[in-house]
């Protein structure tokens, strides 16, 4: 199948490709082996090598990050203010590279999980106390009660959520059961039991590209998979270097396109001369999923909503450097995020 590359509005983003295992993202918050000394901060690690985790940034003086996800390129996580577990300071995005942290705002009240859908199009949320649903607006950090976590019998105090591609949503209580959870009401029906004790804080995601549940569970420091059709999790082993890490804000990066379709070109920029504007990029080299990319037609560049050309490429200029001049623009200011 043909395949084009869209370079849209001029933004420029660095991005972060999977892997060809499972490369998984979390925020370190403590280790039982050295709960003094713990360097605390965002991680990422392999799923088929859990032993070895590789800091981002030490964090260890700022706040904490229990609930945050990823989406469409971005790591967003609540951040509790230093030295508390749920006085929330804000909503940030974390970068995946270098664990900056950009404030989007105050607002909102505490989370202790989110899981984004991508049918809907919603960040969702668990609030504090393992009671509600919640959703969060990533553009304003506001959170709204969707309802409380409930069977027709009885109430469920939610401590891990995941979304499913398909936009079915998943969430494992503290009766140790994986429910499915019902996004307009929070009204939950049970699938299972894990056969493991859920406790502490909790963190799970899909792995999008093959649909396999993952779940960090505190109360060991181990990871497992889950079975969304019997609710019974499988080990995978410890996390950490002593198998002792204590993650939140587990997430596996995926990005919503058909499957084989183009990564977003990187080393974006744009240089102004005269009423022209010089734009160079580096094409990309693999796919959405991380698969190395073997064909590639073209790039497209929007002006706006307006497309303003489509560049014809062939595949042996996939990863490399290209420009393209955009003549007679307009006086005035263009943004470019």
């Amino acid at each position: 199948m043909k395949k084009i590359y869209a370079l849209i509005s001029l933004c420029f983003c660095v991005v972060s490709s999977l892997q060809a295992q499972t490369t998984i993202y979390a925020y370190r918050n403590w280790q039982q082996s050295n709960p003094v000394n713990v360097q605390k901060g965002p991680v990422k690690f392999s799923s088929d090598n859990l032993g070895v985790v590789e800091l981002i940034a030490d964090q260890s003086t700022l706040g904490a990050v229990y609930a945050g996800t990823y989406f469409n390129y971005k790591w967003y996580a609540q951040v509790t203010k230093p030295g508390t577990q749920s006085s929330l300071e804000g909503l940030y995005t974390v970068d995946m590279n270098d664990g900056t942290r950009t404030l989007i705002s105050t607002n909102g009240v505490h989370l202790v999980e989110m899981t984004y859908d991508y049918t809907t199009n919603t960040m969702y949320g668990i609030k504090n106390g393992a009671e509600y649903l919640m959703t969060l607006d990533l553009n304003t950090g506001e959170t709204k009660q969707i309802g409380a976590f409930q069977t027709s019998t009885m109430s469920v105090y939610m401590l891990a959520l995941a979304c499913h591609v398909d936009g079915t949503m998943y969430g494992i209580s503290t009766d140790d059961n994986l429910y499915r959870i019902d996004k307009a009401t929070a009204a939950c029906t049970l699938i299972g039991a894990t056969g493991v004790n859920a406790a502490f804080t909790q963190s799970m995601d899909f792995d999008r590209n093959t649909g396999i549940l993952y779940w960090l569970n505190c109360g060991d420091y181990k990871l497992y998979t889950v079975d969304i059709t019997t609710g019974a999790a499988t080990v995978i082993g410890g996390v950490g270097k002593n198998g002792d890490d204590s993650m939140a804000s587990m997430f596996i990066p995926y990005i919503h396109v058909p499957v084989g379709a183009p990564d977003r070109v990187l080393d974006r920029k744009v240089v102004a001369s005269g009423n022209s504007a010089i734009l160079s990029w580096r094409n990309p080299s693999f796919d959405a999923q991380g698969k190395a990319l073997t064909e590639l037609t073209g790039i497209k560049i929007y002006r706006g909503e307006e497309l303003v050309t489509t560049v014809t490429v062939s595949s042996d200029k996939i990863g490399q450097s290209m420009e393209y001049t955009d003549e007679n623009l307009q006086d005035g200011f263009t943004t470019v995020p």
